[in-house]
């Protein structure tokens, strides 16, 4: 009691690991009482640790190739705070209530914060903030001579080299998939059917197709590419959901819906250069195919690199003895 009455909370891993869970405040790895401000906050923080970063992070004598693991945990370090942010959308704030205890009962997340926490984890979904600056790119080399791989290193489709686009694949990806995960979809519908008030999973995907498609006509082909990424991830993580054999119809046919609406605009306004209209006209592919699939057909393939292993955080490892702290 005196710990409920000082702000004290208890949940357990079951209630934190879970790619479904529900709580905000049962979360791995993340900071203060507010997920929605700590995603902010990390995303700030990873901002300022990119603009900063360089040769001085690892001793000198270091390969410089040994960046790219350094890089790793820069580059995603707002995941921990993502995964606590989308607790919040579609989330429930419960206890372990017992009979006589006198604790409130579990109550929705307030519609205020899933809508902040919405719009924090869609900020992700940029050009600006996936992008990584020349001279840090110019830094990632190749493995050096006799150099192993590093479990903290990025997967690669342009290998010996950094694979930029394929780290922005990821953490799109990473970003879609808190979104749309199957019990959260289907708490966001039950949740919206009882108050009104709450987001519903339609407002979850026509946030996703903004953040990915209600950009700016005008870009250069730096940015544009990288919009071409984030739209590859949300219908690709659309459909993925869509076909999840255990999602509910509820939602199965809600995700169908959106597809179908973001194909028939495409089609009614194809963008502007040869290589956006084929990159159009193979998303339109992509859900003309999902949607004419038969019932039983398989998922798709996932269609980005995994990400650098994150969760559990601490150990030692030869690469610490080499590492230097972000920041001179």
């Amino acid at each position: 009691r005196e710990g409920t009455k000082g702000g004290k909370r208890f949940l357990s891993d079951q209630d934190a690991r879970p790619p479904g869970a529900a709580n905000p405040y049962a979360a791995l790895w993340d900071n203060g009482p507010d997920p929605v401000a700590g995603l902010t906050h990390a995303l700030a923080v990873r901002k300022i640790a990119l603009a900063n970063f360089g040769e001085h992070n690892v001793r000198p004598g270091v390969p410089l190739a040994s960046l790219q693991e350094v890089l790793a945990t820069v580059y995603f370090h707002h995941r921990y705070e993502l995964t606590a942010a989308a607790k919040a959308v579609g989330g429930l704030d419960y206890a372990y209530n017992v009979r006589g205890d006198s604790r409130p009962p579990s109550s929705h997340v307030p519609a205020a914060m899933q809508r902040a926490a919405l719009q924090a984890i869609l900020s992700v979904l940029s050009p600006a903030t996936l992008d990584l600056p020349e001279p840090v790119l110019a830094l990632l080399l190749p493995r050096a001579f006799e150099q192993e791989d590093h479990v903290e290193m990025f997967a690669s489709s342009t290998s010996p080299v950094f694979d930029a686009l394929g780290a922005a694949a990821t953490a799109s990806r990473m970003t879609v998939d808190a979104l749309l995960q199957r019990e959260r979809a289907a708490r966001l519908v039950d949740f919206h059917r009882r108050d009104a008030s709450l987001p519903g999973l339609e407002a979850v995907l026509d946030g996703l197709v903004a953040a990915g498609f209600a950009g700016p006509a005008s870009r250069g082909e730096r940015e544009a590419e990288l919009t071409r990424v984030i739209q590859q991830a949300v219908v690709d993580g659309m459909i993925r959901l869509a076909e999840e054999g255990e999602a509910p119809a509820r939602v199965r046919f809600r995700v169908d819906a959106a597809l179908k609406t973001l194909s028939r605009r495409m089609q009614a306004a194809p963008e502007g250069t040869p290589t956006q209209r084929a990159h159009q006209d193979n998303l339109q592919r992509e859900i003309e195919a999902h949607l004419a699939r038969p019932r039983d057909a398989a998922p798709a393939a996932p269609a980005a690199l995994a990400p650098p292993p994150g969760d559990p955080i601490g150990g030692l490892s030869a690469l610490g003895d080499c590492l230097l702290p972000l920041a001179r």
